[in-house]
């Protein structure tokens, strides 16, 4: 049988007709146990009849005993996910049942570190079925049934997590998180199933429960069911020790231990977040700020792809949220993730600065983010004002600006922050200074990096800005070498490129003009400098351009007039401003040759 959508779990033998509707699988003539897609027969779904010999008979034991596992299962199960069209099997006594059922049974007796295969089904298995039933975008095309057996195998997921949960095992630890995530296709989906462990109307007090449903319109009841499941199996209460502890803790077990219940702590009750929580809010950031300097170059070198950070306090937050007058602890875990990125910035190499960048940058996202809602009851204590103010008062460009400005990809994260300090109204001009100076005299890599920055950037400077950006121009011309000025000149020419207004292009040609005029530039340099002129003029996208054109004209012959010196180049100019008109427009045929007559004349 088939889905009507990709990946959508559904029951029948693999040899029944394409077009059965995909609820058929509820009066299957054989046992089924499979999801799958659209466009297939018992393609990308959960079902198909089991092996007839795989699910009864273990494997032989290994010359090393290694525990017993359905192998036959396993080996099915990875075949049926990862074809192109895939299959995922959720219906009883289906592979993905019998495996986890073993799996629990292995590590509640602490064997499942000794089976390969096991632990196999851990890191691929497991994980791609439950990214499939809970997250595609098939799930919503499933009928009933599939999703009744999707639920009751996630309660065995979460089962399975709880057995494992002292040993900090990720790939587990990550399911949970997918599983507890409000916001997954499965639970969106799902949205209106009302919660067996909370009833509709039922009067139960908080501490008897560890979870209810936060809103009547939208339950989410199976989500209810699977916190209620997890406290029930005393999760709460290990994972509360496991923080208390202290033992063998670090930034990515923090993390992956916090996440799940950060995304869901709307639906916690009070009494949960209260008894198992609050007790963690207040020791997590002790811990971290207890880290030395080495090991937190350390930290920050293993969490360089996952902002582990970021997950940490959103987490705690959230989680801090739910309690009331707990405003004051918000603030402080804001405080507190700011402290920690400085560190970062100061003590990391490479990866480490990547990584505080990620987390600058993420911060600055979020207060950009509230800057645009207009929900007092929302408010943030961290808005963009703060968030600028802390930029400048932790010399933070500064620090980002004294290496590895050659790599690109920290150059990208740097132009975020300026972007946001320039948006902010906060970017001084020392910080100019700054930035131009961390090329001066550098490396090639790092003087285009850096040039290609201000290149983009220079749109946004107020006009103050960019006068003291030419200023910085002027200043290095003078003692540049030829190379350098090359380079320079290729930057001012770029600033004038796509000026619509014609405010930058007049800027830029007046300080070529200058440049050029420099005493003691080499002939070839200034050719280029003047060559650059001519460029802007031809390619202005200026609604004036001709009388821009025009204009320049008449500042050569003004040349003429004044500067001897000046008589070959300034007729040059002339000679090609003339050459960019084609078929001069009327005004200009009536006007320029009586004007450069009479100037030339007087």
């Amino acid at each position: 049988m088939t889905a009507t959508t990709r990946g959508s779990p559904v029951g029948g033998n693999d040899s029944q007709g394409q077009g059965q509707a995909p609820d058929a699988q509820s009066q299957p003539p054989l046992p089924q146990n499979q999801t799958s897609s659209p466009n297939s027969s018992n393609e990308n779904s959960p079902v198909s009849p089991p092996d007839e010999q795989g699910q009864e008979d273990g494997p032989p034991q290994l010359e090393e005993e290694e525990p017993a596992f359905p192998h036959t299962d396993l080996a099915k199960l990875d075949d049926m996910i990862n074809r192109p069209r895939w299959v995922v099997p959720v219906l009883p006594k289906g592979e993905l049942e019998v495996l986890l059922e073993a799996a629990i049974d292995l590590s509640k007796k602490g064997l499942d570190v000794k089976c390969e295969a096991c632990q196999r089904f851990f890191r691929d298995g497991l994980t791609i079925s439950f990214t499939k039933i809970l997250t595609d975008e098939a799930v919503s095309g499933w009928k009933f049934e599939i999703h009744r057996c999707i639920i009751n195998n996630t309660h065995r997921l979460v089962e399975l997590c709880v057995a494992k949960l002292s040993q900090d095992w990720f790939p587990l630890l990550e399911l949970l998180a997918m599983a507890a995530n409000p916001h997954c296709k499965f639970h969106i989906y799902n949205g209106t199933r009302p919660s067996e462990t909370v009833p509709a109307g039922a009067q139960l007090a908080d501490d008897e429960l560890f979870a209810r449903p936060p809103d009547p319109r939208s339950p989410k009841g199976w989500l209810v069911d699977l916190i209620n499941k997890f406290g029930t199996l005393n999760g709460f209460q290990m994972l509360h020790d496991r923080f208390m502890s202290g033992q063998a803790l670090n930034v990515q077990i923090i993390a992956a231990l916090i996440k799940p219940f950060g995304q869901c702590y709307e639906f916690l009750t009070l009494h949960t977040v209260k008894k198992y929580f609050l007790p963690v809010i207040e020791m997590v950031p002790q811990f971290l700020e207890n880290l030395t300097d080495e090991e937190l170059k350390k930290e920050a070198k293993n969490e360089a792809k996952n902002d582990a950070l970021s997950m940490i306090i959103k987490s705690l937050k959230n989680l801090a949220s739910r309690v009331p007058g707990q405003e004051e602890t918000v603030k402080n875990l804001e405080i507190f993730r700011l402290k920690m990125i400085l560190r970062l910035l100061q003590i990391s190499s490479f990866n480490g600065k990547m990584n505080a960048l990620n987390e600058v940058n993420k911060v600055i996202s979020s207060v950009s983010y509230y800057t645009h809602r207009h929900n007092p009851e929302e408010e943030e204590w961290l808005t963009a004002e703060r968030m600028a103010e802390w930029i400048q008062q932790n010399h933070i460009l500064s620090i980002v600006l004294r290496d590895s400005l050659h790599q690109p990809q920290y150059v990208e994260k740097l132009e975020k922050i300026l972007r946001f300090v320039i948006k902010e109204k906060a970017l001084t001009m020392q910080d100019l200074d700054n930035i131009w100076a961390a090329q001066a005299g550098k490396h090639e890599a790092i003087v285009k990096n850096v040039h290609d920055l201000l290149a983009k950037l220079a749109w946004d400077f107020s006009p103050e800005q960019l006068d003291h950006l030419f200023d910085c121009f002027k200043a290095s011309w003078t003692n540049a070498s030829k190379k350098q000025r090359e380079k320079l000149l290729e930057l001012i020419r770029r600033l004038a490129e796509d000026d619509k207004d014609g405010v930058m292009a007049h800027k830029v040609l007046n300080l070529l003009w200058n440049l050029a005029h420099s005493d003691d530039v080499p002939v070839d340099i200034m050719d280029q400098a003047l060559s650059a002129h001519i460029k802007i003029l031809d390619y202005s996208c200026s609604q004036d351009r001709d009388t821009q054109k025009i204009q320049w004209i008449d500042r050569f012959i003004e040349e003429l007039r004044t500067n001897d010196k000046w008589v070959i180049p300034a007729l040059k100019q002339i000679r090609e401003i003339c050459s960019l008109f084609g078929e001069a427009p009327q005004n200009l045929r009536k006007k320029m040759p009586i004007n450069i007559q009479t100037n030339l004349v007087g």
